[in-house]
């Protein structure tokens, strides 16, 4: 199992920038100021007081027409929703079938039109069309063991197309794991490596060092509309590399930023949320958590290219009303502006997800009904 895997040894990690390579440096403030954003509730979903059931939602997807794909990794399937909130189906269900997925972590709209469900373990793509006929599966990896893959995240845009996870690894009698980033081709077959990090070693013999189990999951990366490749490879930085779909580094965009500061509460609630594992079973191990949290929490690019970026400061001592502050990058990577979204306070347990400059999704996790709620930009 991968969560037995210890990160101890980089051996491979994403270079940092060369010295040629266009660095473009911003101050604390942005040049612009903050530019208040008012949402609207649109519709919502689930909840006490709703018959729709969801699961754990891992990720929302918007298609050309406005539908809401929720990817519901607890209940292997995608619940779909027209942009007005009306249920339109299901799609998948769990099973090793034609078009069935067992816990998918993602989603995505692949450049022949088809819809790809993106399962976590063994880490393959199912295909299907949007009203659920099952297709062949995009062959990821080509001959490569789908026993050996843990796939995370992907995207596809601009022609890029993307995956991050994990490779399982095999060297001198040591498993280890790859965390990787990469692009790939419509034959399934891997074009560059983007971002990649090896490790060897046992929890059990080492124990967790969080800076070490860093890696660009969760959203630390996007892809620009034009098929460049942003990421945030070094933790404790707030500097987001460019690459183009060939995987070469084009730019480093950075800016002056204090990261917040963990309390030993929130040092605590780390450490009790890492659960490590052997053979299956729950295991102590002595763990050591940063003082402060990654600089950077997620990527989004607008389809004009402007750069939003969730940083650990953006749910953290807000104006009264303000749901989150991002900060807005111009396609030349200046900041631009302060990005404050107005609609009340964040409660426990919610995950924002920005579809694009003027839609987004809160996922109401806390309590035993999950809820989803799908606003947009007043006026």
């Amino acid at each position: 199992m991968l969560s037995r895997v210890l990160a101890a040894a980089l051996l491979c990690v994403a270079a940092p920038a060369a010295a040629h390579v266009p660095r473009i440096h911003n101050g604390p403030e942005p040049a612009g100021g903050a530019r208040r954003i008012e949402l609207r509730e649109r519709w919502h979903a689930g909840g006490e007081h709703d018959d729709h059931l969801f699961g754990r939602i891992r990720r929302v997807r918007a298609d050309d027409d406005g539908a809401i794909y929720l990817v519901d990794y607890q209940l292997s399937q995608v619940h779909v929703f027209d942009r007005d909130g009306r249920f339109r189906h299901h799609l998948s269900r769990e099973g090793d079938g034609p078009g069935e997925v067992r816990q998918p972590n993602d989603m995505i709209f692949l450049p022949d039109g088809s819809l790809g469900l993106v399962q976590w373990y063994p880490g393959k793509v199912i295909r299907m069309n949007t009203d659920g006929t099952p297709l062949a599966s995009y062959p990821l990896g080509g001959e490569r063991d789908a026993r050996l893959l843990v796939l995370r995240n992907a995207a596809c845009r601009g022609g890029t197309l993307a995956f991050c996870g994990e490779e399982i690894l095999f060297k001198d009698g040591q498993q280890g794991r790859c965390r990787f980033l990469a692009t790939f081709g419509a034959e399934g077959l891997e074009t560059a490596r983007i971002f990649a990090r090896e490790s060897y070693g046992t929890y059990q013999e080492r124990g967790f060092i969080e800076r070490n189990e860093y890696s660009l999951e969760g959203g630390r990366w996007a892809i620009g509309p034009g098929g460049e490749v942003y990421t945030a490879p070094i933790r404790d930085r707030y500097e987001i590399h460019v690459h183009a779909s060939s995987g070469d580094l084009e730019r480093v965009i950075e800016r002056e930023f204090a990261s917040w500061k963990r309390s030993e509460e929130e040092k605590q609630q780390v450490a009790d949320g890492i659960l490590m594992l052997a053979n299956g079973q729950p295991i102590e191990v002595e763990k050591e958590i940063a003082d402060f949290e990654p600089c950077v929490s997620a990527l989004y690019v607008t389809g004009r290219g402007d750069l939003w970026v969730d940083h650990s400061r953006s749910f953290r001592n807000l104006p009264e009303g303000v749901l989150a502050r991002l900060d807005q990058f111009d396609p030349a990577g200046r900041y631009a502006e302060r990005i404050e979204l107005a609609y009340g306070e964040k409660q426990e347990g919610d995950v924002l997800h920005v579809i694009d400059e003027g839609r987004f999704v809160i996922l109401r996790l806390a309590g035993e009904a999950p809820e989803v709620i799908y606003l947009e930009a007043a006026g």
